[in-house]
C-alpha cells in the first residue's frame, strides 16, 4: 500500500457526535466561544436570571413579593440585589491576608 501525505485536512475530523439536542447545542457554543464568533446578550442574560429567580419560590424565602419587572427602573432595582459593591467592602481584613 501506497504511503499518503500527512496533512491536517488529510484526516477526518475528531470532534464527538452528539447523543442528543442539549449536548449538540453545548458543543456548537463550546466551538462558537473557541472561534470568538459568539456574542454575548447580557440582557437576555439578566433575564434569564431574573425568570429563573423569580419562579424559585425558594430563593425568595417566605412571604416575600414577587418583584415587578416591567419598566427600566423596576429592572435596574431588581437586578441591583444581584450587584456587589467593590472597594473596601470587598478587601480581605489585614490579619485574613498575613495568617
Amino acid at each position: 500500500m501506497a504511503d499518503t501525505t500527512h496533512t491536517p485536512d488529510g484526516n477526518p475530523a475528531n470532534d464527538p457526535v452528539p447523543f442528543d439536542d442539549r449536548t449538540r447545542r453545548v458543543m456548537e457554543l463550546r466551538k462558537q466561544i473557541r472561534e470568538g464568533t459568539y456574542l454575548l446578550d447580557a440582557g437576555e442574560v439578566a433575564r434569564a436570571i431574573l425568570r429563573e429567580w423569580i419562579a424559585n419560590g425558594d430563593a425568595l424565602g417566605t412571604n416575600v413579593a414577587v418583584p415587578v419587572v416591567e419598566t427600566a427602573p423596576q429592572r435596574h432595582a431588581a437586578a441591583g440585589r444581584f450587584l456587589v459593591a467593590s472597594g473596601e467592602a470587598n478587601a480581605e481584613p489585614d490579619e485574613a491576608r498575613s495568617a
